[in-house]
């Protein structure tokens, strides 16, 4: 719901809006709160009788009849009802909420401030930021007077709503009424503004706060230093830790762990050590946010062998690794290929009690993957399987997909027979993981065997399949094989994407033939596509290797003009297409263009500028257009 600032007798948002948010207020608006309630046939008969009663038309001469005692007995329980809802969190649904809201509303004096406070309560847990602030207004409009904590909630749904000026305007609400704000108002507000990206305001607030000697508490002063972290200022934020220090309110865990974080983070991870130190000397234990901020600072530094000391002083505080800090040490551990460490994280988290899960095993065989590290990367799907952790699909596809990068097929495809003997059934991705695989080793009739098996459990090739067997066709020169596929992809009115026509062009380009090359590029603005910097330079490529020199010195201008500014292959591609035709003079011409470009030749175009100078064939270009 949008929030519309209208006059002071309106409120923030529209009678309407209000009025379709909460019903008509009639009672004829239909709910099923009652299946929420005790099965207790004495307790629903006499909550639904006051349910009817109260809903109905306000008839003087209805109401008169009601047995008024019955009626009181009926709201205590309906009230306790609402109390143990909310105690328990059993109050979880938005309309149930509404509902009972309605009903306290038309309740009159007998619900308490605090019952109202803690249906809010629970809709902001709901995220229903906006419906809170329209229900305050409802509030307002019974005149039933708000306490500390119904504008402490209002308060926090402005700041959740990027609107923290109208929180603050409720600061003023809070002293008109006589009641004194909580540490809870200021650090809502203090939050609020941080949020907004208003951390000067945060701070003068913060200031003036404790100039009038209002009470904060470390959750205050915690939130303070995490906006000033980060908005980067950490040397301020240890100024309000040392105020704290000076003060009756000492830093916690929490406070300290921040500053620490943002200093690892800016590569300050002395100064953090420094303050982990200060913090042990106090007293106050770090825990696995702490120790994941100092590795990920170590690990950030390169200092490998800091992050293994430093690991080993952690495990005799008996503090249990998360799956941050086995992602982190892995990431630099297996750079330095010291493929154990991380694997002793794993055994420490199982000695500590803790067991890792499925995310955890997949994200450190993934990493070990992504290094090519397959054996290190089985040992950890063994560990898993032993510890009774059984895989998922997911799990199958990242080792099968590491197995085909590093060519291990037959590997590869042990795991996908393994997964099908689990009843885990094969899915797109993959198929496609294991085509491409096949055609990098040059197994075509396995790729037609896996394409087959794919399309009779029932998984249809996608753009994706297209653009692995497309690619891998251009790529072995079978570009008539690729064309059938291509016009067979536009025949299903599949629409293909730039990688498609990408790959199509630059394997026509190699196979020699540039004019059905050129004929696919102009289909490109056709179906409305943009060709990106690689599409530019296979065509670029494709035109110099046919004496096209001028088109490709066109399309290089049109490229630029286009928006997609040409890279350095870009560049070394056009100017060996000039130096293979012996036109020196611009080849030249566009080195300088290429350096201020900020690009350098590469070893192949240099090679062929020795060729020349040796041959004395460079000498005159040179002196045209000066020294290179």
């Amino acid at each position: 719901m949008m929030l519309v600032r209208k006059s002071a007798s309106s409120g923030y948002a529209s009678a309407s809006a209000s009025s379709s948010l909460l019903g008509d207020g009639t009672g004829n608006k239909p709910t099923n709160l009652f299946s929420l309630f005790t099965n207790d046939p004495g307790v629903f008969t006499s909550i639904a009788s006051f349910h009817t009663q109260t809903c109905c038309s306000s008839s003087t001469s209805n109401t008169s009849r009601i047995d008024k005692k019955r009626k009181r007995y009926a709201q205590t329980q309906f009230l306790k009802f609402v109390r143990e809802q909310c105690k328990y969190g059993k109050l979880n649904n938005f309309d149930d909420a509404l509902s009972i809201f309605n009903q306290l509303l038309r309740m009159g004096s007998r619900p308490s401030i605090v019952d109202f406070n803690q249906v809010l309560g629970k809709i902001v847990q709901m995220e229903r930021h906006s419906a809170v602030i329209c229900l305050y207004k409802q509030m307002g409009l019974r005149g039933i007077i708000p306490d500390v904590c119904t504008l402490n909630i209002v308060i926090n749904c402005f700041c959740n709503l990027n609107v923290s000026d109208f929180g603050y305007s409720l600061l003023g609400k809070i002293l008109k009424l006589g009641y004194e704000p909580s540490c809870r108002t200021f650090t809502t507000l203090i939050n609020g503004f941080c949020i907004d990206g208003k951390i000067m305001k945060a701070v003068e607030f913060f200031n003036a706060m404790m100039e009038r000697e209002y009470s904060v508490d470390v959750v205050t002063y915690g939130t303070i230093v995490n906006g000033l972290c980060r908005m980067g200022a950490a040397n301020a934020a240890i100024g309000i830790l040392r105020k704290m220090e000076g003060g009756g309110c000492k830093p916690d865990r929490v406070v300290y762990t921040t500053i620490i974080d943002y200093l690892c983070k800016d590569g300050l991870v002395i100064q953090g050590f420094s303050l982990l130190l200060e913090m042990i000397g106090k007293g106050i234990s770090m825990d696995v946010v702490t120790y994941n901020s100092l590795i990920h600072g170590l690990c950030n530094s390169c200092q490998r062998e800091e992050v293994l000391g430093f690991l080993k002083e952690v495990e005799s505080r008996e503090i249990v690794p998360d799956l941050r800090t086995v992602i982190m040490l892995t990431d630099i551990l297996c750079k330095e290929e010291n493929t154990n460490e991380p694997k002793r994280v794993i055994e420490v988290m199982i000695q500590r009690g803790v067991e890792p899960d499925i995310v955890t095993y997949s994200t450190l065989m993934d990493v070990y993957c992504m290094q090519d590290q397959m054996d290190e990367a089985r040992e950890v799907y063994d560990l898993m399987v032993d510890r009774g952790c059984y895989p998922d699909a997911c799990c199958y596809n990242i080792l099968i997909k590491g197995y085909c990068r590093s060519g291990r097929m037959d590997e590869a495809m042990s795991l996908n027979e393994k997964m099908s003997s689990k009843r885990l059934v094969p899915d797109t991705v993959t198929y496609n993981t294991l085509i491409g695989g096949m055609f990098s080793i040059g197994r075509l009739k396995a790729v037609q065997e896996l394409i087959n098996e794919m399309q009779a459990h029932g998984k249809l090739p996608d753009m994706f399949t297209y653009s692995i067997v497309l690619d891998k066709l251009c790529k072995n020169l079978d570009v008539d094989e690729a064309l059938k596929l291509f016009e067979a992809i536009e025949s299903q009115r599949m629409d293909c994407d730039v990688v498609i026509f990408t790959s199509l062009i630059d394997g026509m380009c190699k196979a020699g033939k540039v004019k059905l090359a050129k004929e696919i590029f102009l289909k490109l603005s056709e179906k409305g596509l943009q060709p990106n910097v690689v599409t530019y330079t296979s065509m670029i490529d494709g035109l110099c290797n046919d004496g096209l020199l001028d088109e490709a010195s066109e399309l290089l201008k049109r490229m630029d003009e286009s928006g997609c500014s040409p890279n350095g292959c870009t560049y070394n591609t056009i100017i060996r297409g000039f130096l293979k035709n012996k036109k020196i003079s611009r080849a030249i011409e566009l080195l300088h263009v290429m350096a201020k470009s900020g690009f350098t030749a590469d070893s192949c175009t240099n090679s062929m500028l020795v060729d020349l100078l040796s041959t004395d064939r460079l000498h005159p270009s040179l002196e045209k257009h000066g020294n290179l």
